[in-house]
């Protein structure tokens, strides 16, 4: 089963998440993100694209610094991504690479659009697992 669901949690909120994919994981962590931060109907304007490249040397490590810069474009900025055009993540030499491009828009209300806080993106039981060709984690964001 692919895809994310929100964990409670007493002073934060919190998602876990499965794919058949590192790539997929990353994405249903963004969107569960998204699902978590924004109403549905949110709206926004087109920006620009949006590239950019991480280089960490675990999962976890890789997956905090990801969803705390979209973190900071949505919260600081009032920027988000979409739709994401690709994410390619790639093991080399104890090193793992992120390079990942979207579509940048700017909110067009964001006191209306943004429904939940995030202050950041904690490192509280995170840990990136793979069993069978399933990729697991729990993500905690402090609200």
């Amino acid at each position: 089963m692919n895809g994310f669901r929100e964990i409670k949690h007493t002073a934060d909120i919190g998602l876990e998440v499965h794919a058949n994919s590192i790539e997929k994981l990353f994405i249903f962590a963004l969107n569960g993100y998204y699902k978590l931060a924004l109403f549905d109907n949110y709206s926004s304007s087109v920006a620009s694209e949006f590239n950019f490249s991480l280089i960490e040397t675990n999962y976890e490590d890789l997956l905090i610094t990801f969803l705390s810069e979209l973190n900071y474009l949505l919260m600081v900025k009032n920027q988000v991504i979409n739709p994401i055009h690709s994410i390619e993540i790639l093991r080399n030499n104890h090193k793992i690479f992120l390079d990942f491009k979207g579509q940048l828009n700017n909110l067009v209300n964001p006191d209306k659009d943004i429904t939940t806080e995030i202050k950041a993106v904690t490192y509280h039981q995170v840990k990136v697992t793979e069993d069978d060709g399933i990729f697991k984690t729990k993500i905690f964001f402090d609200i």
